[in-house]
């Protein structure tokens, strides 16, 4: 494990960042319009999060057909709790 995987997983393993990381309401009601307006066909979210829940699933994805959705972590627990969940 290299350095900044062990200090993500420290963060992950301790929830330090529940606390004070939250995804703008602001922001996520305007994303789903502007994946109509720009034709955005899939999603990469590096660097994904504590998934809890995951963004992606806070917003309103109705009228999008045909989007996909990557997230990647470099926290291994956290990867595998995520893709238990949703796969």
């Amino acid at each position: 494990m290299d350095v900044e995987e062990a200090i993500m997983t420290e963060i992950y393993n301790t929830w330090a960042w529940t606390a004070t990381i939250t995804t703008p309401a602001q922001l996520c009601a305007q994303l789903p319009s502007a994946f109509q307006e720009l034709e955005i066909k899939s999603i990469l979210d590096s660097g994904c999060g504590d998934g809890n829940p995951p963004w992606i699933l806070t917003l309103d994805l109705s009228g999008i057909s045909g989007l996909s959705y990557l997230g990647a972590d470099i926290v291994e627990p956290l990867v595998a709790k995520l893709q238990a969940q949703y796969t």
